[in-house]
């Protein structure tokens, strides 16, 4: 995606401040936990103690009949 010509010489990309995040949490009860994520991309020193992984990982445990696999979210600055 950042090769793209239409993302060449974005801050963002080459600042690694660049996320993607899967499209169907605005129409799930877990919306929160992207808003999680959100909230320790733009803010990571205000949000140091939030755990997205963590939490969407209980709620699978918790709520859900299959096993939890990351892979919600994306970030340059993970690699």
């Amino acid at each position: 995606m950042t090769q793209r010509t239409a993302m060449t010489g974005i801050k963002a990309v080459d600042n690694a401040n660049f996320h993607a995040i899967w499209h169907q949490f605005y129409n799930s009860p877990y919306y929160f936990v992207a808003v999680q994520k959100m909230a320790k991309w733009f803010h990571p020193e205000l949000f140091a103690d939030l755990d997205p992984e963590a939490t969407m990982q209980e709620l699978h445990e918790r709520f859900l009949p299959v096993d939890y696999a990351p892979g919600y979210w994306v970030s340059l600055k993970d690699e």
